[in-house]
């Protein structure tokens, strides 16, 4: 073989070494910078680990003490990837109250309410913060959402709001009569006659209706209580309001149900009056992952009430919720 040949057969060969080396190259260089864009795109978004909490700074001096606004937005309930996540919300108050830097907290609700024991965790949780805390109701915040709203040592809401819904509703779905049309047919093996009590294979009986009509009013006298105690009325005062009716923010105004009409800078103002600031950093806190986050589990996050095969999101039960 003459050396032009072998010179003419060694050129194709490091032509594909070259353009394998890039190929691997480049690879490698969008896997390097896919993961330096990530992992500072987390940092700086504020993920802290499994409570998926982030925070945007506001304003005020970056070193300066702190009032903490915590964004409640969206159906509240105990699990879940969006919504007010009890699971999520309470780590992150625990957090807030033992940061020495965070002086006072806003809690900026805009919700329908949502599960019973979901409220009642992160009421709870706010009832042992031992900072200044005020309440901004945004565009709603109703039923479970004016619920937690309670912990709150003083309430203002956006005029345009609306909140109320005072009481509770008991949601169980059945469709007997479309199974019947279907030709369904379920066998039902019990130990109880109450055993299946709100199944969605029947209609209840009316001693069940009965019986989780009791559960309601118990749950409704809890309610009261609740309210009664953190605005300073009695309880016959909070009942003749507490009809399950919504209210716009100045008839909640009138009727002792919130403080004061204002915007979110408001409530940040005010609750660094009661902490006695004149010179303070804002910060918010979103206890929900983040659209990263969720990419990287595989979720999106975009469930409208809660991941559930039931018609609007609502698995059979009793809600805190303003249910339209």
């Amino acid at each position: 073989m003459s050396q032009e040949t072998a010179r003419e057969g060694a050129a194709p060969r490091r032509g594909r070494f070259w353009a394998w080396l890039l190929l691997i190259g480049g690879f490698l260089l969008s896997c390097l910078l896919c993961f330096v864009w990530i992992v500072p795109l987390s940092l700086v978004s504020g993920a802290a680990g499994r409570s998926g909490v982030y925070a945007e700074p506001v304003a005020g001096p970056a070193f300066a003490p702190q009032v903490a606004v915590v964004m409640l937005q969206g159906t509240i309930s105990s699990q879940g990837t969006s919504g007010i996540v009890a699971q999520r919300v309470e780590p992150l108050l625990h957090r807030l109250n033992r940061d020495a830097s965070v002086r006072a907290v806003v809690l900026h609700i805009n919700s329908p309410g949502g599960g019973v024991a979901a409220s009642e965790r992160i009421y709870y949780t706010l009832t042992q913060m031992d900072k200044p805390l005020v309440a901004y109701f945004d565009e709603l915040a109703a039923s479970g959402g004016y619920y937690i709203a309670m912990a709150a040592d003083t309430i203002v809401a956006n005029p345009a709001a609306l909140t109320g819904s005072i009481g509770v509703i008991a949601v169980f779905p059945h469709g007997e009569a479309l199974m019947d049309k279907v030709g369904i047919r379920v066998t039902v093996i019990k130990s109880g006659p109450a055993k299946d009590m709100g199944s969605f294979l029947r209609e209840m009986t009316p001693e069940e209706r009965a019986y989780m009509q009791e559960i309601v009013s118990e749950m409704y006298d809890r309610f009261v209580d609740v309210v009664a105690q953190g605005r300073g009325m009695s309880k016959e005062e909070v009942r003749k309001v507490a009809d399950g009716r919504i209210y716009t923010a100045q008839k909640a105004k009138a009727l002792g149900l919130i403080d004061e009409l204002g915007f979110e800078e408001d409530a940040v103002r005010l609750a660094a009056q009661q902490a006695g600031l004149t010179t303070y950093r804002v910060v918010r806190y979103y206890p929900q992952r983040t659209w990263l986050q969720q990419l990287l589990e595989g979720r999106t996050g975009l469930a409208l009430f809660s991941e559930s095969p039931w018609p609007l999101g609502l698995r059979p039960g009793v809600y805190y919720l303003w249910l339209p």
